[in-house]
């Protein structure tokens, strides 16, 4: 099914595609349950350890295959939080206004460095094991530990 998508933008001349990736393409078991002191980048190499992940890698590369006909922007989100569904109390997450915030970000843009680009989709963490630093200019203006603490009233460690 993802394939037909690449081919229907190239048919019909899309100038920009933004995937839903996610940040499983690594192995998210492993940073969550070690004692991790590198901060992850985009150009970390993956090792997704779940079929979840496997798969949204391989929607990455056909991404990265069809830029050279139009711009693919792949954003590795974590989990989405919501004020009303605020579930995944992680380190992993994006909340909606950021999550907005990022999709809006990526339309607007004129243009984009190169064809094929990823991104981390997540919310600020003192916590986190990912470097958000991106050439698409974004930056993420909410932070996970006071969304929990103000929504949930649950404390990320």
């Amino acid at each position: 099914m993802s394939e037909n998508i690449f081919r229907a933008c190239k048919e019909t001349n899309v100038p920009r595609l933004i995937v839903a990736s996610s940040v499983h393409c690594h192995n998210i078991k492993y940073l969550e349950n070690a004692n991790y002191t590198n901060y992850i980048n985009i150009k970390t190499p993956t090792n997704p350890s779940s079929f979840y992940g496997k798969d949204k890698f391989k929607i990455e590369d056909l991404g990265k295959n069809y830029s050279k006909f139009y711009g693919v922007v792949c954003i590795r989100f974590g989990g989405i939080e919501k004020v009303d569904m605020c579930f995944w109390k992680t380190n992993l997450g994006i909340t909606h206004s950021d999550c907005v915030g990022l999709i809006e970000h990526i339309i607007n843009l004129e243009t984009i460095k190169t064809k094929f680009q990823k991104i981390y989709g997540l919310s600020k963490s003192d916590n986190s094991v990912f470097n958000l630093k991106n050439n698409l200019n974004w930056e993420p203006k909410d932070d996970l530990t006071e969304f929990y603490n103000k929504h949930q009233n649950f404390n990320v460690k």
